[in-house]
């Protein structure tokens, strides 16, 4: 009779990392200042819209690849991510940032 061994349980799957993400637009800053000038650099847009990456620039600092729910700065998080803009809540305001016109920047996310 074959000799019994026992099984284990799968990895899990590995997790997206966003500050990776970034380096295909830039450095990832430790922090980011309130000033609030934003700019929407690029999107990695998933089929699940809370696997989508944005990466967001303040104050022409280097870009940040971010989720959504994640803050932008202190106070500022991204509320929505969507394939050509953000929108980003302020306090209690809402402000849509869309990519540049000419430089669109938007890649799938490939599961």
């Amino acid at each position: 009779m074959p000799k019994q061994r026992a099984l284990t349980a799968p990895a899990p799957l590995p997790q997206i990392d966003s500050a990776l993400a970034a380096t295909l637009f830039g450095s990832v800053p430790q922090t980011m200042n309130a000033a609030g000038n934003y700019k929407l650099m690029g999107i990695v847009a998933a089929n699940n819209d809370a696997d989508s990456i944005a990466i967001v620039s303040v104050d022409d600092k280097p870009a940040r690849a971010l989720r959504m729910g994640v803050e932008v700065q202190s106070g500022v998080r991204i509320k929505e991510i969507h394939a050509s803009y953000i929108v980003l809540c302020v306090g209690s305001d809402e402000r849509r940032i869309a990519l540049p016109e000419a430089g669109l920047h938007v890649a799938p996310l490939v599961h």
